[in-house]
């Protein structure tokens, strides 16, 4: 993995992502999310991931939404995974 990869991923994940490991495995799984908004980012990202020979589960940015009950107001965000690495 090339080093400025290495770098986006320890800064993203800082942020925006999270690692999940998996212990029948014993690997890890970085997954990535954003508001809709952001889909610029998320692409930017996905693209980048690709790039660099990164596998992403189904290959795809997926959509969700969520009920912030504080405000009665649906929320879409905008999420993607790796396969374990």
């Amino acid at each position: 993995m090339k080093k400025s990869l290495k770098d986006m991923l320890v800064g993203v994940i800082l942020g925006d992502a999270s690692i999940t490991k998996t212990l029948m495995t014993n690997k890890a799984t970085i997954s990535f999310g954003q508001s809709k908004d952001k889909i610029g980012y998320v692409n930017y990202l996905h693209d980048l991931l690709v790039k660099d020979g990164i596998v992403i589960t189904k290959n795809s940015i997926k959509e969700r939404s969520a009920l912030d009950i504080r405000y009665n107001k649906l929320n879409y965000s905008l999420y993607f995974s790796t396969q374990s690495l």
